[in-house]
């Protein structure tokens, strides 16, 4: 029988990595074509709030993944640092 929740879990934390890596892409395209250092395009606003929610849902996914409680807590703690630097990656663009 398929184990409903790993699925979930690993579809979360693939899901989270597949959103940075396309963050990542997209501030590389940027740095081309406006000609400028990767880590310049990296710092916008959109792109650091793009990386936040990637991060945060790959912390989601392996808190779901976690079998003891402190394990969970330390990906609950990580997700919710990349949640909080989300939301000021919109404060600053807003």
């Amino acid at each position: 029988m398929i184990d409903l929740r790993s699925v979930f879990s690993g579809a979360l934390w693939i899901l989270g990595l597949a959103v940075i890596l396309a963050a990542l892409s997209w501030g590389n395209w940027e740095a081309k074509v406006s000609r400028s250092r990767l880590r310049e395009a990296l710092a916008r606003p959109h792109l650091q709030c793009a990386i936040g929610a990637g991060f945060a849902l790959f912390c989601a996914g392996l808190a779901l993944a976690a079998n003891r409680w402190w394990e969970r807590m330390i990906w609950v703690v990580l997700g919710a640092f990349w949640l909080f630097r989300m939301a000021w990656a919109l404060k600053q663009k807003g």
